[in-house]
């Protein structure tokens, strides 16, 4: 559709208002709208209102201007009867402004569904849960291989890619960049993020929160969110509670093998990782918080409590391997690592940059309390321009330095965690997170490059490149990287991946190595899906369909119940697999007629009753089915 589309209510879309059934799962594909498109509530460029929907290989271009729950492509998108299944936007993409006040999208307004390889690019504006990809993201399902370019403005939970992720959610490979303006819980990839994972994520951007709750990644993760494997680029501006990663961290969570290059500034609170580790309310029980394997580059300036690292530590929990970079310039509280511990612990970090001499500035902590405690730690007295710190051991440029002269870095681990710069061309001589890649390839295929690497965090890895046998055809790697030829650049932490191949009959050739069959004769994986059993009447590739064991005579697919009724059927199957959908179609006539959809289901046993009506008269054959995903 190329027309302008306008409504005064809710459901309004370029395409289609809404496209739901209260029984199939919908699809949507190959489809586009290209004019703008403005309404009320639940507006889309393409679909106002997706749910139990499948959107695919589509796209939108036009601008989008609503009230709430508006996208680019669609305005809510999410699961009502299916459980997720039959429910995804997938390689789809919406190009243009968007606009409305709350729960807005450069891709979706609303989701409670996956979202997998898809994108957005043009700016996003509004009042509450913005995102350049998603408004809001909520629920146990996963945003996986996509990206939004563009600005993105909001007051509160703004993000470059979700405005917030609730209910353990997962961004998992997916990035942002464009800046991101508000005043609170302002991030450059997620404004917040609550029982969530953000994996291998990155975002690049100046982040501004003005009043408190800003960073270049998240604006602020509560309830035990994991954040693994990211980083952020961008400068991070505003109030209070600012991170170069992450604004505050709060409720238990954990932070590992990430970082944050770009310069912080703001008021109090603020830290060139993290602003603030926060264990929860002193009423009741605190939970931990872990940040370990992370490291900051940029500069730090603040009023005060500001750290190269964390600005304040005030939860129970560990902050181990850990370095800082970047100079801190302060009032008070000031430490080339942490401003100030309250409680928690610091083990085996580093920091050298210059610290301004201020009140409670130390060179690698500021200030220290009872609760608090520091172990393996050192700064660089020459560097910080600072001898005194209110923890650690203070050492000069050449001790800490390779080769590490004067009983620097004792008990770390340089076997599995540090790597040593040996000719200081990777951190100036400085330890640095080594982070160890192995690629592997599953049955079906090979893999050509260095499947063994160790590269410095930050830096990139050689490309890997995985390979399909004949007959069979590369599907992605097990991390859901979708192109065979990778290269991981930057790397933010260990990486072990598999790539995945299956038959060009769509049979994951790790099946047939897990039954213990074979090519024979360097036959190709084609003639192998064709190999037929006589007792079971199938191929392997129906075997595998079906879920049987090959080499199982008793395996076989069929229902375990299936009666007629004086009106109608009764059908239950034996449905061992809760990956695979079953089905029951009905056909009137079978030379006339196409078989029609009844039900489908996924699950370990599956039962269906149809009525046909009163009418005695009346016939039908039914088939029941099953189809792998």
């Amino acid at each position: 559709s190329s027309a302008t589309v306008t409504g005064s209510d809710a459901r309004i879309g370029g395409l289609a208002g809404q496209s739901w059934s209260d029984d199939e799962p919908c699809l949507v594909t190959h489809s586009h709208a290209t004019g703008n498109v403005s309404g009320g509530n639940l507006v889309g460029g393409l679909v106002g209102n997706n749910v139990d929907s499948t959107i695919r290989n589509s796209f939108a271009t036009g601008y989008v201007e609503g009230e709430d729950v508006v996208g680019g492509l669609a305005g809510q998108h999410t699961v009502y009867w299916t459980d997720g299944i039959g429910c995804t936007i997938e390689n789809s993409y919406a190009e243009g402004d968007i606009e409305g006040n709350r729960g807005v999208g450069g891709l979706v307004g609303l989701a409670v569904a996956d979202i997998d390889h898809s994108h957005a690019t043009g700016n996003v504006s509004g009042d509450s849960l913005i995102g350049g990809l998603v408004g809001s993201a909520e629920g146990n399902y996963v945003i996986e291989g996509s990206y939004a370019e563009g600005r993105v403005e909001g007051v509160e939970l703004a993000g470059g890619l979700v405005g917030t992720c609730l209910g353990e959610r997962t961004i998992r490979r997916c990035y942002a960049i464009g800046d991101v303006t508000g005043e609170e819980l302002i991030g450059g990839l997620v404004g917040a993020a609550r029982e969530s994972q953000i994996l291998h994520s990155h975002a690049e951007g100046t982040v501004t929160a003005s009043i408190k709750w800003g960073g270049g990644l998240a604006g602020a993760t509560t309830r035990n969110a994991l954040v693994d494997g990211c980083h952020a680029g961008g400068a991070v501006q505003g109030g209070n509670y600012l991170g170069g990663l992450v604004g505050q961290i709060e409720y238990g969570g954990i932070l590992r093998d990430s970082y944050a290059s770009g310069a912080v500034s703001g008021l109090e609170m603020i830290g060139g990782l993290v602003g603030v580790l926060h264990g929860g309310d002193i009423t009741v029980e605190r939970a931990d918080i872990t940040v370990e394997r992370c490291r900051a580059s940029g500069a730090v300036e603040a009023g005060g409590v500001a750290g190269g690292l964390i600005g304040s530590v005030d939860a129970p929990g560990v902050v181990s391997n850990c370095y800082a970079l970047g100079s801190v310039d302060a009032d008070a509280y000031s430490g080339g690592l942490v401003g100030e511990i309250l409680e928690g612990s610091i083990s085996h970090c580093y920091s050298i940059g210059n610290v301004r001499d201020a009140y409670l500035a130390g060179g690698l902590v500021g200030s220290l309390e009872a609760a608090g405690s520091v172990a393996f730690s050192y700064w660089n007295t020459q560097t910080s321009g600072l001898e005194n710190s209110a923890a650690g051991e203070g050492r000069t440029t050449g001790e800490m330095t390779y080769p590490h002269a004067g009983g620097a870095y004792q008990g770390w681990d340089f076997a599995n965690v540090w790597g040593s710069d040996t000719d200081g061309s990777v951190n100036n001589g400085y330890p640095f997170f080594a982070c160890t890649l192995t690629y592997t390839a599953g049955a079906g295929g090979y893999l050509v490059g260095d499947t063994e690497q160790v590269v410095p965090m930050g830096h990139g890895a050689t490309t890997v490149t995985a390979l399909a046998e004949p007959g069979a055809v590369f599907m992605g790697w097990c991390d859901g990287v979708m192109i065979g030829e990778r290269t991981d650049d930057p790397v933010a932490g260990g990486l072990s991946v598999t790539a995945i191949f299956y038959s060009l009959g769509g049979v994951p050739i790790d099946w047939y190595a897990g039954h213990d069959i074979e090519r024979e004769n360097n036959e190709d994986w084609s003639n192998v899906d064709r190999r037929y059993d006589p007792d079971k009447s199938m191929t392997l590739r129906e075997q595998y369909i079906a879920d049987l064991n090959p080499h199982c005579p008793e395996s076989v697919f069929g229902p375990v119940l299936l009666f007629g009724t004086p009106t109608g059927i009764r059908l239950q199957i034996d449905a061992t697999s809760p990956e695979r959908l079953y089905h029951l179609d009905i056909i009137k006539d079978l030379k006339e007629d196409d078989w029609l959809p009844l039900h489908s289901a996924p699950g370990s046993e599956v039962e269906w009753s149809h009525e046909l009506g009163c009418n005695t008269n009346a016939a039908a054959f039914f088939r029941g089915r099953v189809t792998a995903p």
